[in-house]
């Protein structure tokens, strides 16, 4: 998903969609005060 420039999302009900761009999540995550951390699915 990180991998991707813009990352679509519904939030909370499935009416409208978000988009954001994946380096900003990551930024957004950090301003919250979560540290991301980035991890590899087979």
């Amino acid at each position: 998903m990180m991998k991707a420039e813009l990352i679509n999302a519904h939030p909370l009900i499935n009416t409208m969609t978000t988009t954001i761009r994946s380096e900003d999540l990551s930024r957004f995550m950090t301003a919250c005060g979560h540290t991301p951390r980035i991890v590899s699915l087979a």
